[in-house]
This record gives structure tokens, sequence and C-alpha cells, in this order.
């Protein structure tokens, strides 16, 4: 097979298990259903990615790998007020971007817990990025800059948790009586308020001085 058809053919692969995957997550996309989508063989499949959970997890790495990248470039400059809301900001505009995003990292949190798995091999960079955000928070504590009350690994797990909640729930809050939000800006606008109070809260004023 050429290079050029290879990666052609793999291209056509990935995105038509990434629309399956998206739809019904691991467990409910079968491989023929995938090789329909893609309009491809279930034996080209095979060729190119040996089985599903190969499949799974380079469509995940596909899609997540760039913006950990990002992020880790973010990270390894000092730990200050800017990188902290580049780096909520650069997850949230990931996810803004990427609709079908939210719900694959959904069905990936589902099948871990379901089949037990543990951090796979492609979860390292992730996980690298991660380590890296709580060094980073940590150092800036030491240094006066953060509040030292709070525990680094729970403040990284509040800033993504905070941008991952809105796009798994922010239809629930468009178009209520009860509350005062325009779907038109309401992106932008929860985006400068989960910045605004998670800076407001971690970092050290002079008055808590």
């Amino acid at each position: 097979m050429k290079a050029r058809d290879k990666d052609a053919s793999c291209q056509a692969i990935l995105d038509g298990a990434e629309r399956c995957f998206v739809a019904k997550g691991f467990d409910g996309a079968s491989m023929s259903a995938i090789g329909r989508e893609a309009g491809v063989t279930q034996s080209l499949i095979h060729y190119h990615f040996h089985n599903k959970e190969n499949l799974w997890n380079e469509v995940k790495r596909r899609r997540l790998n760039a913006c950990f990248s990002q992020q880790k470039q973010l990270l390894e400059k000092a730990a200050d007020e800017n990188v902290i809301s580049q780096i909520i900001t650069l997850y949230f505009r990931t996810l803004q971007e990427n609709p079908s995003l939210t719900r694959l990292l959904g069905w990936k949190t589902l099948t871990e817990k379901k089949h037990q798995k543990g951090h796979s091999q492609d979860d390292m960079l992730e996980m690298e990025v991660t380590r890296l955000a709580v060094a980073r928070l940590a150092h800036a504590q030491q240094q006066g800059i953060i509040r030292d009350d709070l525990s680094p690994s729970y403040l990284v797990v509040s800033m993504f948790a905070l941008v991952t909640h809105w796009f798994n729930s922010r239809e629930n809050y468009f178009n209520r009586p009860d509350l005062d939000i325009s779907q038109d800006k309401a992106d932008e606008e929860y985006l400068n308020t989960i910045i605004q109070i998670t800076l407001q809260g971690i970092l050290v004023t002079r008055e808590s001085k």
C-alpha cells in the first residue's frame, strides 16, 4: 500500500471510528459499524490498528494530545496568574471548538470505570501534564503567589472540572426564567467567571498576608 493511500485510509478509519465512539462509546461501537461509517472493510481496520482497543486509544490520542502538548508548553513557564488563566482558557477553547470531545471524554471515563482499567501508556502525556501542573502550583505556593493552605492536586482538578461541567451541562441553564444567562454570550461570560473565581480564590493578596 502506498504511503499516501495508507494515510488516507487511516484518516478515514479514525474519522469514522470517532463518530461511532462519540455516539455509542467503546462498547457500543462495533468494528462492522466503524467500517461502514469509514467506508472501508473490517480487514483494513485490523490491518492498520489490529483491534478495537488500539483504535479507541488512537482516537483519544489524536484529539487530546494537541491540547496536552500546548498545556505542557505553558506549564514549563513559571506558574503565575497569566499561566493559570491561559491553562483554563486553553482547555475551555479545546472543548468549545471540538463539541464531540466532551462526549468522548465522558465515554472514556465510563469505559475505564466499567472495565476497571488503570492508566495506559496512552495516558502518559496527560499524567505528565497533570504532574507538571501540580508541581508548578506547589512552587507558586513556595514563592508566596498562591495560598499555601490549598492542595495543588485539588486546584488542578477543580480548574478542569469547572470547564468540563460547563460543556456537559450548559444547555440545562439556557432559557431559564430563574437565571440571567444569555445563550449568545454564555461561553465567554462563564469562562471569565471561572477565571476570576479561581484567581481571586487562590492568589495571595495583601489582605491575606
